[in-house]
């Protein structure tokens, strides 16, 4: 099967390096052990290479709305490249990249899928256009973001909707070397709806945070760390995946304690669509602590892989760090169920799988 994945931004720092373009790329890596996969995306240049299987087709970018580079990318050497896939996959909602995809693979009655990675804007011809009827179906992260597609107007409703989660590479992502038992790790962009607010309020003696992950809204990173004074926090911004994998393997417990209302009041119902980090985490072996909300109660079994506390609640942050603490055994054996439940549950082959049996299953319903 030629399968086709598009996304209109790459995991690279000459793109953007977040979550969607990992889960994209780690997806399409995946799934060239099973299928024939080109990646296409944009980039300064126009240019193709073979990456650990995947033939990967760079694309000159040319923005359709100039403020909105990352987003509106488009190139009619696309038509080509669909042509010749079987299926479709399209990443990131709400772009020009996936409306004009969803518009090609059905004029050439190819089967398009599309997927929810969260980014997206306004003026992207899916939230104007019922396209998204026109798709084959939604592959989505978690169960969370399938209710979320449930309640969508009809005219925004693919005709079928598919859970295949995401997935951690578990070679990469493993144990290795000694836990710190004082050493507490946020890992992520520092965004306002992260609640890492809150996981400072939450640090007493002898715990030390280590905040991991780049700023990307000023006056938040500036209220953490005014928050942070005269505590044990540490904040760094510039640390490489091999870096970020020590930190997973030294901490002795990973939190994201996302919350669906901001320090500044602002709302949002989608604030986790997938803790990635979460089962990076997992991975390590460290037991994580994560805030009941949106997708991330899917990831954790309470009490045995972590814990799950209330979002915005300090003291119930603070009270799941003791336990950690006082119970060491206990928090041993919460990060060897962690390993064990994402091998069972959240491996990049295992999303790949469930998208082939999808795309098989749509393809044989078409004949």
């Amino acid at each position: 099967m030629r399968v086709l994945h598009l996304s209109p931004t790459f995991f690279s720092d000459a793109s953007i390096v977040g979550g969607a373009e990992r889960y994209t790329w780690e997806i399409a890596r995946a799934m060239a052990g099973l299928a024939n996969v080109t990646m296409v995306s944009f980039g300064p240049e126009t240019r193709t290479d073979m990456r650990d299987g995947v033939r990967v087709r760079q694309l000159k970018r040319h923005a359709l709305i100039a403020h909105q580079l990352a987003a509106s990318p488009l190139s009619l050497a696309l038509v080509r490249e669909i042509s010749r896939a079987d299926v479709v996959h399209c990443h990131q909602v709400d772009t020009f990249l996936t409306g004009f995809g969803i518009v090609a693979a059905r004029a050439l009655r190819k089967p398009v899928f599309v997927t929810d990675l969260g980014g997206g804007h306004m003026y992207a011809p899916t939230n104007y256009l019922p396209l998204l009827t026109w798709s084959s179906g939604a592959l989505l992260i978690s169960e969370f973001s399938k209710s979320l597609w449930e309640q969508a107007p009809a005219a925004r409703r693919p005709p079928r909707l598919d859970v295949i989660y995401g997935g951690v590479d578990t070679t990469h992502f493993a144990p290795g070397g000694a836990k710190d038992p004082q050493m507490v790790a946020y890992i992520g962009r520092l965004l306002p709806h992260k609640g890492i607010e809150y996981l400072i309020d939450a640090i007493e003696p002898p715990f030390r945070l280590h905040v991991v992950g780049r700023p990307y809204d000023l006056p938040y990173l500036a209220m953490l760390k005014e928050r942070a004074q005269g505590k044990s926090v540490v904040f760094e911004h510039d640390v490489d995946d091999r870096g970020l994998i020590e930190r997973y393997q030294r901490a002795a417990v990973s939190v994201l304690p996302s919350v669906s209302t901001d320090w500044q009041g602002k709302t949002t119902e989608v604030a986790e669509l997938f803790g990635l980090v979460v089962v990076e985490a997992m991975a390590c072996g460290t037991p994580v602590i994560v805030s009941r909300t949106t997708s991330l109660p899917e990831l954790v079994d309470d009490g045995t892989t972590g814990f799950i506390v209330p979002p915005a609640d300090a003291m119930a942050l603070r009270h799941a760090l003791r336990v950690l603490r006082d119970q060491p055994a206990r928090a041993a054996d919460m990060g060897t169920a962690a390993r064990a439940s994402v091998l069972a549950r959240f491996t990049w082959r295992a999303t790949a799988e469930k998208s082939l049996a999808v795309y098989r299953a749509v393809r044989a319903s078409s004949h």
